[in-house]
């Protein structure tokens, strides 16, 4: 193996605990290489989601003001119409003297 200093002169024992001491060396490096590789692909997917959920929040947005637009004219008139037809309530009103009398000041 590459790396592994041997002594000729050593005890049996003492090549194996050099041999098990790379071998773990070796795993804790391709252990933190693996980890590190996992992290960069999270922050990489973590980096895409945000940006997808950018352009959701954008989309969003849009549809809301637009909602809120057609609220405001839905709203306005239902007010101009429940306003008319008021109007023609009370003016349908038989004997109701004050409407006629305003009525000619208005249009008359």
């Amino acid at each position: 193996m590459a790396g592994i200093r041997i002594c000729l002169g050593s005890p049996p024992k003492d090549h194996y605990e050099e041999r098990t001491r790379h071998r773990l060396e070796n795993d804790r490096r391709s252990f933190e290489i693996q980890l590190f590789e996992t992290v960069k692909k999270v922050h990489e997917d973590n980096l895409k989601m945000a940006t997808s959920n950018q352009a959701i929040v954008t989309d969003l947005k849009s549809i809301a003001e637009k909602n809120e637009r057609f609220s405001r004219r839905v709203t306005a008139w239902v007010i101009t119409l429940a306003a008319l037809q008021a109007l023609g309530t009370i003016l349908a009103l038989p004997g109701v003297t004050w409407v006629q009398r305003l009525w000619r000041y208005l249009f008359g």
